[in-house]
Parts: C-alpha cells; structure tokens; sequence
C-alpha cells in the first residue's frame, strides 16, 4: 500500500510537472497547479458524497418497502443519510490530502486540523438528526407514544453538543480533553446558574420516566400553574398540556416533581368518573313518618318494602343500613340509593349518599358515586338526570329544599 501511495503522490506534483511542460512556471504555476489539485480534491469527495447518497437512499427505500415499515423511510427525511454521507467525505478527505500533497508531517497536522473539526461537526449533526428521527419514530409507535421520547432525545443531543464542543476547543488549543474539562469544572458554579432550569428538568425528566408519573395523553392538574388538561408533548425543560378549553399552558418540568400534580390516567383505566353534588333539605321539613305517608308512597310507587326492615331495636346486632328513628329524609335517601342502585349509568361498585355538615343552609345530603363515562359530557348529562329526577320527587317524601329568599318571596310574604 505504502509502495502504491508513492507512486500516486503526490497528485499536485503530478499536475505541477503538466503545468511546467505548459509553459507556466514560478510562482503563477504553482499557484495554478495547488488549485487544480485542491479542485480535484474536492471534486472526488463531492463525488463520492453523492454517490453513496443515492446509493443508500436506494437500498434503505428497498429495504423499508420489502419490511412493510413506512416510518423507517423517516432517515431520509430527515436527511440523516446525508449526514453520514458528508462524514465519510470529509474522513476521506483526511486520507487523501497525503496522496495529493506532499507535506512535511507539521504542515500536515495544521491542515489536517480544519478538516477534524469538520468531521466532528457532521458527527454532531448525524447525531442530532438521528436524535430527531428516533424521536419521531417514537412519537408514532404504539408502545412508546406516551412515553417522554422528547427528554430522552434532548439529553442525548445536548451531550453531543457538549462533547463534540470540547473535541473542537481541544483541537484548536492543542490541549487533551480532559484538561478542557477540568478547566469548565472551575466554572461550573456559574455553569449550573446558568443553566439551572435545564439540569432540573433533566433530573425531573429521569424522575418521570422511572416512576412513570406522566406519559402524553394523561389529563393532569397542575394547581400553581392553573393547568388543567391533558398532555401533549413532554420536553427536557417543559410540559405543554392542552387545558379543557383549548387554551395551551407550558409547565417547567421540574414543576411536576416539585410542586406535585393530579393525574386522571388511573381513572381512565378503570372507565369511571367520581362525581360528588349535594342536596339542600330544609330542617324544618324533615319529621318522623305516619301511616298517611307510607300509604301515599306506596301508591306512587316510591316505597314497596316493610318499614320495620329499615329500623333498629334494642337488643339486635347494629347493621349501619338500618336507621334507629324512621324519618321522611331517611326514606328519601334510601329511595335515592335504590334509584342510584339501578340507574344504569351509576357504578355500584362505590356509591353512597351521606349527611355533610349543616352550615345554616339546610342539611346537605351528598351523593358520592361514580359514573361509568370518563368523557365531560356523558358526565354532566348523568348528574343532570340524576338530580333532575331527585328534585321531583322529594316533595313526595313531604320534604322541601333549601333556598335562600328572593325579593319575590320577602314581597309575598309582606302582603300576606
């Protein structure tokens, strides 16, 4: 190979003895004869750039099409092949400036120097552009489109930037890496505030993903940052969650793990929605009930059991379903259980109607279930229902709601 390369070499002497034969000589030929090598230096790595371009381009569509995978075509979109094409240019470029010049090994290193950082640089953007590509291969896979695809990338590629950035600083200064790096490690207090948001979100992005707090998709609330929707791209340094009503709130990363944050995913999962709304009983209202009143529901088909199966009396084992003291508020909120019971928007799995505590606006009487819809509307449609239905029936059970007096009622009851 050695015997072969001097044969060959150099390719500027080659031309320079043409040059000569010419007619031109001196300073004008030699000027004349650098360029022309240069020139076809450059030409051949342009070349050869080219042709590995299409050559690639060709086998990786066959490839893709006889694998049925349409995505993977993503490479050539985002001109990651050409990335690779210009790599291998300027690593052959490298190779061939002995071949076309004859340089003292100094001269060589110097020249050679702008030719390294350019073989750095086009690593660097063969990294960052297949950063981008896994990341929209990921975006559009099944098994990881909730998954924080973005953080993983932007780390990859900022300690690319970092360490390509150090190679370059290297070179240009003549120092090993490892004192670049110690001479930024003097400097790193000012490294980290600067870029104190950015190291955040990067162990927060960590946190996430390990503890699989949040994936794109989930519907989260974020209380500090009057976030409230769901989430549509999860990045190194923020979150960016599309709110109920359509507005677009970026949260920092790091906020999640700090601040803390509420995710709905667990109750998609299980297909329910909690709903929790109240009735307002005035006391004034709620007595005992007669014979009179059993009869009348009866007969309207509110009450068809036994009414000594609702009490309790001294000397039996307690069971919290019976009552001690029968009252039309208690008939009326086991009525309101047997209907939430059948209704067949209701899950019984948890359901329950309980006494919150008076605050002078009547005895609030709450209805704790869940809804077997997690979408809004099927929500508020059920409750609607629900309550629609309740408040024309609880004057059956001789009981009255809770209202706070209008001008019409004070007017009314000054004329009488």
């Amino acid at each position: 190979m050695k015997e072969i390369i001097q044969e060959v070499a150099s390719v500027y002497g080659f031309i320079d003895t043409l040059i000569e034969k010419i007619g031109l000589d001196g300073s004008l030929g030699n000027l004349l004869s650098f360029l022309i090598s240069l020139f076809i230096l450059f030409f051949a790595c342009w070349l050869f750039y080219r042709v590995f371009n299409k050559v690639v381009s060709v086998l990786i569509r066959a490839w893709m099409k006889k694998l049925k995978f349409k995505n993977g075509t993503i490479f050539l979109e985002k001109k990651v092949v050409k990335a690779v094409g210009a790599l291998f240019s300027g690593i052959l470029f490298y190779n061939l400036l002995p071949v076309f010049y004859v340089l003292s090994k100094s001269s060589l290193r110097w020249v050679r120097i702008p030719v390294i950082i350019y073989i750095i640089i086009m690593l660097l953007f063969f990294i960052s552009r297949t950063m981008r590509s896994i990341e929209f291969l990921g975006h559009h896979s099944k098994r990881f489109e909730k998954k924080p695809i973005s953080s993983y990338t932007q780390v990859a590629q900022i300690v690319a930037y970092i360490l390509c950035g150090i190679l370059v600083i290297s070179i240009l200064f003549g120092k090993s890496p490892m004192a670049i790096i110690t001479a930024f490690g003097a400097g790193m207090a000012i490294i980290v505030l600067v870029f104190q948001d950015l190291i955040l979100g990067l162990v927060a992005s960590i946190q996430i993903s390990v503890n699989d707090m949040v994936r794109v998709g989930d519907w989260i609330v974020v209380q500090d940052y009057n976030a409230d929707g769901e989430v549509e791209e999860i990045n190194l340094t923020t979150v960016k969650i599309r709110n109920w009503d359509y507005t677009l709130a970026n949260v920092p990363t790091y906020a999640l793990v700090k601040n803390g944050f509420y995710n709905v995913r667990e109750r998609d999962d299980l297909g329910v929605r909690r709903f929790k709304q109240h009735l307002l009983i005035d006391l004034r209202t709620i007595k005992k009930i007669d014979e009179h009143l059993i009869e009348k529901l009866k007969e309207k088909g509110l009450f068809d059991g036994d009414i000594q199966d609702l009490k309790w009396t001294e000397g039996e084992k307690y069971e919290f379903s019976r009552v001690t003291t029968i009252t039309n508020l208690s008939l009326f909120r086991k009525y309101m259980e047997a209907y939430l019971f059948k209704h067949p928007g209701i899950d019984n799995g948890y359901m329950v109607v309980r006494h919150l505590q008076p605050d002078g606006k009547g005895q609030p009487l709450e209805i704790y279930a869940f809804v077997k819809s997690v979408s809004f509307k099927p929500l508020n449609y059920i409750m609607a229902d629900v309550f629609e239905h309740l408040y024309s029936v609880i004057r059956e059970f001789e009981l009255e709601m809770y209202q706070i007096p209008a001008g019409d009622d004070f007017k009314r009851k000054a004329e009488n």
